[in-house]
């Protein structure tokens, strides 16, 4: 089963800020959020919907889909029944 690992997604989306060379700050303001939003997303302690992810792409020059596969792991189903 594949699942999104949050963290991963975080620093896909961290890696992009920086390499665009934005602060945290002004990439939120671009994506039309948050700069705590932002930074809770970078940590992998939040959720983004597909049109933030989209809309913060887009303000740090990346795609959305780069970021989703980077974070995308196949986790064993024994681990996902043993949770319960």
């Amino acid at each position: 089963m594949l699942t999104l690992d949050l963290t991963r997604l975080g620093n896909a989306i961290r890696s992009s800020r920086i390499a665009a060379g934005l602060s945290q700050d002004a990439a939120a303001k671009v994506a039309g959020i948050s700069q705590s939003y932002l930074s809770f997303l970078e940590s992998g302690k939040k959720e983004a919907t597909t049109t933030v992810l989209v809309d913060l792409a887009r303000a740090v020059g990346s795609e959305a889909h780069v970021w989703i596969r980077a974070a995308v792991v196949e986790v064993d189903q024994v681990d996902v029944v043993g949770r319960d």
